[in-house]
């Protein structure tokens, strides 16, 4: 995930999934 602002959903809950 290297540009997760590209993606709709929540950057925050992608981050911490990671």
């Amino acid at each position: 995930m290297t540009t997760p602002q590209l993606l709709k959903p929540p950057n925050t809950a992608v981050f911490a999934t990671a």
